[in-house]
């Protein structure tokens, strides 16, 4: 973390080389690695939940919203991070962010960019006088979905999904 000073040149197969020149890049880590919709697609990704249930933790305090992101649960939000889930069969997935340490936003998307995502359900708050949202939501086999938290107006802290999958028979 901090600054780094690389000394750089270029060369060719002709064995023309450049002048030397130095770059300074200023690293600072990433505090909300699943800030990025767009990360999210590969499946290698550790944002994309292999299992069929379980629980995620992350922190939203260095997250941000993107250029054209929805509003999640018809609020701004505004530091938003992200999940995917490839649906193993029909059947109903459940979501919830009990545990979470602020006020939480929770959405589940289809679609492979943040500005063109279809909205499957949403929610703000689980119960009245709760700060923790939840969703049940079906879906059908081999569809990927994407899961959105968010902080209500732009609330950060520590994050955590519970997920679980239920097939259909």
């Amino acid at each position: 973390p901090g600054a780094n000073t690389l000394e750089v040149y270029a060369g060719d197969n002709a064995d023309n080389v450049s002048s030397r020149t130095k770059v300074t890049v200023f690293y600072s880590p990433v505090e909300s690695p699943n800030d990025i919709f767009g990360t999210i697609l590969d499946v290698a990704n550790p944002f994309f939940l292999k299992v069929n249930s379980g629980t995620s933790t992350t922190t939203n305090a260095a997250a941000s919203k993107e250029f054209n992101e929805p509003f999640h649960a018809g609020n701004q939000g505004g530091r938003s991070v992200w999940w995917s889930w490839r649906a193993p069969a029909d059947g109903v997935l459940t979501l919830d962010t009990r545990g979470s340490s602020y006020d939480t936003l929770l959405a589940v998307y289809t679609g492979n960019r943040v500005y063109s995502l279809s909205e499957v359900l949403s929610n703000d708050d689980a119960a009245q006088n709760t700060r923790t949202s939840k969703l049940l939501a079906g879906v059908r086999s081999n569809v990927v979905y994407r899961i959105a938290v968010d902080g209500f107006a732009g609330a950060s802290g520590s994050t955590v999904l519970n997920y679980e999958f239920g097939p259909t028979n």
